[in-house]
């Protein structure tokens, strides 16, 4: 029996039970098979022996395989052919696949969490889940570092230091043994070197010499090479043609070529159907388009329009731009020539000429039938006839409907005409029949029903148009026109063109379905969006190059956009010497040659570590940078100048910090705490400075004693800003009190002031109501009502503690009839009023006591 099969006796009788097709678990591809014969049974989409075999290409899917998948291809092991669901390849995710996995994740789906530590992995393989190692580190998990000898990735590479050096296992760099630090030189190791360290190979241990990486020069490997010039000491010439190079690599010398070029001197365009930075981008114009090999941009062939030339030109355009038609009277054109169609009635180039006599119809082509004189209509065809004659084509003399010798019989051509001798009917555009009885059928139109409704095809059968004109009834979705020849309008979809597209700032829509077909730089539903950060082009698909120094990709055509001081396709290049700005156009103006210009602001001062005219004196001791103008931060622990170029201080022994201004870590000593001392030994300590020494020894200990010294500088200092905040405080206290006290004894003197109270009375409708304000000092008759707002907060608390309870209610003096009455008297500053104040039993306000 086939393997694919499996027997059970039951009953004595076989069943037999589908468990694998061809090896392969039916749940898990593409088919079941058939328990009786063990034939693959394949699912939608799918044929041949084991059904393997897809029906539809790798990226399409549906019945007839017309819909296009949405996956990614690369990412994906394969669209479904009869939904178009995208199964990923491992390390990948999404509804297309689109997105990779992260950092933490892998497999399939990226289901599956890494377990690598990334203290010492590089990343985890999508696929596998293995650890990759940081150069230096190897085993399952990367804990170990390299076997003694071995450096790098996995630990490929053997080291090269010999006996007098020991092996870096990151990068399999030598640290030699007794040789100076890389930045230091001199007998001793004392001194250090002016080199900028990123741009140079190394510093020469006895001269402090900077031998420079290729693509630098100057003393100190400070200056980059100009554009013309690569290699070591920027001696070699750079061989590329600059009308099709961006820039020479200062490396290799390698001509790195403009979008759209390629080859070794980027002498070639990119091959047919590819575009941009080393052709890396594929084009998206279709058959109707030619792409542009720098940008990616499609140039539509006469026609055609949109991003990718995927539509053809609306109803009144045509050509290479969609220009507008040139034709008259309602007449439409071809959408690639721009020939004009002119409508029944006219012709010429432009549609503008009337027919001439004899001829009628679309173009005037039809010849008139019109005999014995007679003229014809030029839009119709129907014949005006000459007096004495009759007829459609004006050939009889008998009456309307009658034929036959002497017009004796009667026509029977349904309101049509006969022929004068033998009575057969000559039926009008639109009527065929023996009698004239019938319209013309589905799909024609004209004289006796001659012509097809060829242009009015609608869901692939024939459509219907006017019987006697030929004008179209109903154009499929999409179109329009008297022949449904166009295309919709921009702006407009659907049937008869009557939906108005829903898409942003003028993206075009598909005249069909209506969905925004985004411009280049754009996406979205309605194309409102544009590329999220980082990507570009047509439907956002091509990712942004690594823009350096902050510079923006653009989401319509991916290129970096350069701040001031940059240059070069990822903006990573700054000015070359002699300019600055944007686009490193503008040219510096030092008024002296030896002098460099900032490449981002253009201000002119000598390079770092030089001043005077002609650049040529070192900073003098103290001072460092451009023009010598920083002044140094070191403290006395450190000699009396910084390093000339950076600033760094350069300690004494014993001392360390950007400043100098810690001891160096215990069991360590000298330059740069660069020595330990070990094991000293009794009666031995380890001094800073010197090392391993007796505790009488005259010089052991002298670096402590100098650290506990500035210590005790700085700590005078502090103690005195303590002392001085205390004293200003006090007396800030001193004054507060003396202000309290002063207007508490102001409030009991005015307290119960010899002034006149006001009491209102008022109406009869109100009685019972009173105001009863005692004016609390004479001045305050006299308030002026900008003085109100002068008062300090601490005037107007004390103000508000100054009101109390007053009198019963039966107090009466200065009585008034009316509020009126109760006006202030004027003064020379303005006329003012008394406030007043109510009371109530439970206690009494009063106003702010103004001052003079």
């Amino acid at each position: 029996l086939s393997g694919n099969l499996r027997i059970i006796l039951e009953n004595f009788q076989c069943s037999k039970k589908c468990d694998l097709c061809n090896g392969i678990s039916w749940t898990d591809s593409n088919a079941a098979c058939d328990p009786i014969t063990g034939a693959c049974k394949c699912e939608r989409g799918y044929k041949g022996p084991d059904c393997k075999q897809r029906v539809c290409d790798e990226d399409m899917y549906g019945l007839d395989c017309s819909k296009q998948c949405t996956c990614v291809m690369e990412n994906t092991e394969s669209c479904a052919p009869d939904t178009g669901y995208c199964r990923c390849k491992p390390g990948y995710m999404g509804d297309s696949c689109e997105q990779i996995c992260s950092k933490l994740f892998w497999g399939k789906d990226c289901a599956k969490k890494c377990e690598c530590n990334y203290n010492v992995t590089s990343e985890c393989e999508l696929t596998t889940g293995r650890c990759v190692c940081l150069p230096g580190r190897t085993g399952e998990k990367c804990a170990d570092d390299c076997p003694d000898g071995y450096f790098g990735m996995d630990c490929a590479f053997k080291c090269q230091c010999g006996e007098n050096g020991v092996c870096d296992k990151k990068n399999g760099s030598c640290k030699c043994r007794n040789v100076c630090d890389e930045d230091m030189y001199g007998l001793d190791c004392s001194k250090q070197c002016t080199c900028v360290m990123e741009n140079t190979e190394s510093c020469a241990p006895d001269t402090g010499y900077c031998r420079c990486k290729p693509g630098y020069m100057g003393d100190s490997c400070e200056q980059i090479c100009s554009k013309l010039f690569w290699g070591k000491d920027c001696a070699k010439k750079c061989e590329c043609n600059y009308n099709v190079t961006s820039e020479c690599e200062l490396t290799t010398g390698r001509c790195v070529c403009l979008p759209g070029r390629t080859g070794e001197k980027c002498a070639d365009d990119c091959p047919d159907g590819y575009f941009g930075m080393d052709c890396a981008y594929k084009c998206q114009c279709g058959e109707n388009g030619v792409c542009d090999k720098r940008n990616g941009s499609c140039k539509c062939r006469n026609g055609f329009h949109g991003p990718t030339c995927s539509i053809s030109c609306p109803a009144g355009h045509f050509g290479e731009s969609c220009a507008a038609c040139q034709c008259r009277n309602g007449a439409g054109c071809d959408p690639v020539t721009g020939e004009c169609h002119c409508p029944a009635g006219w012709t010429g180039p432009k549609c503008d000429t009337p027919c001439a006599a004899g001829t009628y119809g679309p173009h005037c082509a039809i010849a008139c039938r019109c005999k014995n004189g007679g003229e014809c209509d030029r839009f119709t065809g129907e014949c005006k006839c000459t007096r004495g004659f009759k007829g459609p084509d004006c050939s009889s003399q008998c009456e309307n409907g009658r034929y036959g010798d002497d017009c004796e019989k009667e026509c029977d051509c349904n309101g049509g005409s006969c022929q004068q001798k033998t009575g057969k009917c000559v039926c009008g555009p639109g009527q065929e029949g023996d009698h004239c009885e019938k319209e013309c059928e589905p799909g024609h139109f004209g004289f006796n029903c001659r012509e097809t409704c060829g242009n009015c095809t609608l869901d692939g059968s024939t459509g219907q148009c006017d019987a006697k004109t030929g004008t179209c009834l109903k154009c499929p979705v999409g179109r329009s026109g008297a022949n449904c020849q166009h295309s919709c309008e921009d702006g407009r979809w659907g049937q008869d063109c009557a939906e108005k597209c829903s898409c942003a700032d003028g993206h075009k829509c598909d005249p069909v379905t209506g969905k925004c077909i985004c411009d280049h730089g754009y996406t979205g539903e309605n194309c409102e969006q544009q590329c999220p950060e980082g990507t570009w082009g047509f439907n956002c698909t091509n990712k942004c190059p690594a823009c350096a120094n902050g510079a923006l990709c653009s989401h319509v055509d991916g290129t970096c956009s350069c701040p001031a001081g940059y240059e070069g396709r990822l903006c990573n290049r700054q000015c070359v010497a002699g300019f600055w700005g944007l686009g490193c156009t503008k040219e510096c103006k030092c008024a002296s040659e030896f002098k460099q210009c900032d490449p981002h602001t253009g201000e002119c001062a000598c390079p770092a570590g030089w001043q005077g005219d002609r650049c040529n004196k070192p900073c003098e001791d103290g001072y460092y940078g451009p023009d010598c103008i920083n002044k140094c931060k070191c403290r006395g622990t450190s000699s009396a100048s910084c390093h000339r170029v950076t600033g760094a201080c350069q300690c004494h022994a014993g001392f360390t910090g950007e400043f100098c201004h810690a001891l160096c870590p215990e069991g360590t000593y000298g330059l740069r705490c660069s020595r330990e001392c070990g094991d000293c030994g009794v009666g031995y300590e380890c001094d800073a400075a010197i090392g391993c020494c007796h505790a009488d020894q005259l010089s052991c200990g002298q670096a402590l004693i100098e650290f506990q010294r500035q210590q005790g500088i700085e700590g005078h200092s502090r103690t005195g800003i303590i002392v001085l905040a205390v004293i200003a405080f006090a007396i800030l206290s001193v004054l507060l009190v003396s202000m309290m006290l002063y207007y508490r004894r102001k409030y009991m003197r005015e307290k119960e002031p010899e002034a006149p109270t006001v009491v209102y009375h008022a109406e009869n409708h109100n009685e019972g109501t009173e105001f009863n304000n005692p004016l609390y000092s004479r001045q305050s008759m006299m308030v002026d009502p900008d003085r109100g707002s002068e008062l300090t907060p601490e005037e107007e608390m004390l103000e508000q503690k100054k009101i109390r309870g007053r009198t019963p209610i039966d107090r009466q003096q200065n009585e008034y009839a009316t509020l009126d009455e109760m006006a202030g008297p004027t003064s020379s500053r303005g006329q003012s009023t008394v406030p007043l104040l109510a009371e109530s039993n439970e206690g009494t306000s009063m106003p702010n006591e103004s001052s003079s």
